[in-house]
């Protein structure tokens, strides 16, 4: 028997984890424009809220387990097919 114990985090997702979906209407009326200055920034407000929950997710993780094992997978694949939304959203 192990002296170690072993557990998967998981990320669930609903409404309350996808907060930053209510800004494609935005993006896609400023790319329709073709406003560029604007789909910087909504592209950048997109990006920081994104980074803002894996950050806060990650946190409480390792708050909550006394140790995180991390594997070496490549992300840039699965992001070319077309689940690139979905591959972006669980990262």
């Amino acid at each position: 028997m192990s002296q170690y114990k072993f557990r998967s985090g998981s990320f669930r997702e609903d409404s309350r984890d996808r907060f930053y979906r209510d800004l494609e209407d935005k993006l896609a009326t400023a790319q329709r424009t073709r406003n560029k200055t604007q789909v910087k920034t909504i592209h950048a407000k997109i990006a920081n809220r994104r980074k803002d929950v894996l950050h806060k997710s990650s946190h409480t993780l390792v708050n909550r387990c006394s140790e995180v094992y991390m594997d070496n997978i490549s992300h840039l694949k699965p992001v070319k097919t077309t689940m690139a939304k979905s591959v972006l959203d669980a990262s």
